[in-house]
Parts: structure tokens; C-alpha cells; sequence
């Protein structure tokens, strides 16, 4: 196990520091039919894994509010040592095409989780709200996804996608929403690509979620942003 030396611990009841190891089978397959340049439909089929991050096994941070020498409120983010590895079936049907002057890509896709990993607010008999990682039994994922890009004429081009997701997960019998997932984002641009020089600006809206897309007692910590790049 990992040393623990000079390493203060919030909530170490919950998350004590412990090594682990796992081996899992990746297979994947496509079917592509390319009927044109500009038109080609395929499937695909992918088996996914997503080891827990180190903060996900090992972060702490905790405060403590105290009045007059009397502890009013614990709280604390802490890791998940006994987080397993989070496994998916991903499944995707879409079609793409491309010539001298239009490049697209549009896609669905269904994804199935075992173990998955996200994070959960609880009360506990210390901390209130303690926030941990936590492997839920299952999850499923699934949305829309549509790129494309158009040179309309010599060296410049208009770009735009649009992704939208929606999911549940449900652990002991219990269904819930999945606080990790962007409900919808935009994109859209406009840009110069030369031989010797280039240039875009681009614009990227992420909606905010909504409350009821929120799983544990923790508030919203969600907002719309607009974000510009040049």
C-alpha cells in the first residue's frame, strides 16, 4: 500500500489509502458501407473501461466550522479507495461524409455501464455533506452527436456541432441522474487556414444542468457558459 507519511486525511474513516490491480478484455468491431464520398453509414461496437483517476481514489480536503470551541459543521470531498475499474458496452449508428468542400459526421450513441463511476453527497454521523466517488451497479448513457465543416470559399470555412446527452444510473434498486453528464453543447466558427498562416474564432455554449438532473443533497453547481476562442 501507498505510504501515508506526512499525509493528513480528511474523513479517513472513508477513505483510507490502498493499492489495487486489474486486468479487462477490450474487444471492438466497426461495419462501414461506403456508398459515396460523401455518404458513408456505419456501426460500431466497443468495449470501454476507465480506471479510477488518482483523485478519485486519493483526494482529501475537509473544513470544519466551529463557534465558541463547539463544532457546528464537518464537511468533506474525499476519495474512494475501494473504487473497481468502470466498464462499458458503447454502441454507436451513424453516417459520414467528405469532399473538396464539406466534411460532416453524425452520430448516435448508446452507452451501458457497469461500476460506474460518480460522485455522491451524503450525510454522515460526522460530515455533512461528505462528497466521495462512488461505483454505482449500473448506468446508461445516450445522445446525439453532429460535426461538420464547410469551406465555402478558397481558404475560409464555417464550422458547427451540436451534442446532446441523457442518462441514468441506478445502484441498490434506486434510479437517479448522473451529476457528470453535459446535458448540451454547441459550437459553432469561422476561419482562414492558409499555407502559411491561419486563424479561426470560435464559439462554444454548454447549458447549465437542471436541478432534477442533480443526484445527492450538494446544490446545483452548474451554469450556462459561453466561452469565445481567437
Amino acid at each position: 500500500n501507498p505510504s501515508k507519511a506526512g499525509y493528513n486525511q480528511a474523513a479517513e474513516q472513508y477513505a483510507a489509502v490502498e493499492s489495487q490491480k486489474e486486468t479487462i478484455f477490450l474487444p471492438k468491431f466497426s461495419l462501414n458501407w461506403k456508398i459515396a464520398p460523401i455518404f458513408e453509414p456505419y456501426f460500431q461496437y466497443s468495449k470501454g473501461v476507465k480506471t479510477p483517476s488518482a483523485q478519485q481514489l486519493t483526494s482529501s480536503f475537509g473544513n470544519t466550522v466551529a463557534v465558541g470551541g463547539r463544532i457546528i459543521r464537518q464537511y468533506a470531498v474525499v476519495g474512494n479507495p475501494n473504487l473497481k475499474a468502470e466498464t462499458a458496452d458503447n454502441f454507436s449508428l451513424g453516417f459520414k461524409g467528405a469532399n473538396d468542400k464539406v466534411q460532416y459526421d453524425i452520430a448516435g450513441y448508446y452507452n451501458r455501464y457497469k461500476n460506474f463511476i460518480d460522485w455522491v453527497s451524503r450525510a454522515t454521523a460526522t460530515h455533512n455533506p461528505l462528497i466521495q466517488y462512488q461505483n454505482l451497479d449500473k448506468a446508461k448513457i445516450y445522445g446525439i452527436t453532429a460535426n461538420a465543416r464547410w469551406n465555402f470559399v478558397d481558404n475560409f470555412y464555417l464550422l458547427g456541432g451540436v451534442a446532446y446527452s441523457k442518462g441514468k444510473s441506478e445502484h441498490d434498486g434506486v434510479k437517479a441522474p448522473i451529476n457528470t453528464i453535459q446535458p448540451l453543447k454547441f459550437k459553432a466558427g469561422f476561419g482562414y487556414e492558409g499555407e502559411r498562416f491561419g486563424g479561426n474564432i470560435q464559439l462554444t455554449h454548454v447549458k447549465a444542468k437542471a436541478d432534477k438532473d442533480i443526484n445527492g443533497t450538494i446544490y446545483n453547481p452548474t451554469g450556462t457558459v459561453n466561452l469565445v476562442d481567437l
